[in-house]
């Protein structure tokens, strides 16, 4: 079993926006034999409104950011040259955040 974790900060410029961002992030690898399967979740912040509403995420109320939360499985197989996999993930706004 593998555990791993990760943290960002990231700043966009464009025209008339500046926005901010962050993330932190934490998981889990299983390889028994020539199967992996995997599990990730994400917690990530940003104040970057045209962004998010171009997704379709809008805030309820007036909030300082739109806070999403990601859950990522996934599983494969691989056997010499060849290699099978499969994933789906999950994404939810939290408190003030509406979307998915």
């Amino acid at each position: 079993v593998t555990l791993f974790g990760s943290a960002g900060l990231g700043r966009t410029s464009r025209l008339d926006l500046e926005s901010r961002g962050r993330a932190v992030s934490a998981g889990a690898d299983w390889q028994p034999g020539a199967w992996r399967v995997g599990v990730s979740g994400q917690r990530a912040d940003t104040d970057d409104w045209q962004l998010m509403e171009a997704s379709g995420i809008e805030l309820r109320r007036v909030a300082p950011a739109y806070v999403v939360h990601d859950l990522t499985a996934d599983v494969a197989w691989r056997r010499g040259h060849w290699w099978l996999g499969a994933s789906h993930s999950w994404r939810a706004g939290t408190g003030a955040t509406v979307g998915s």
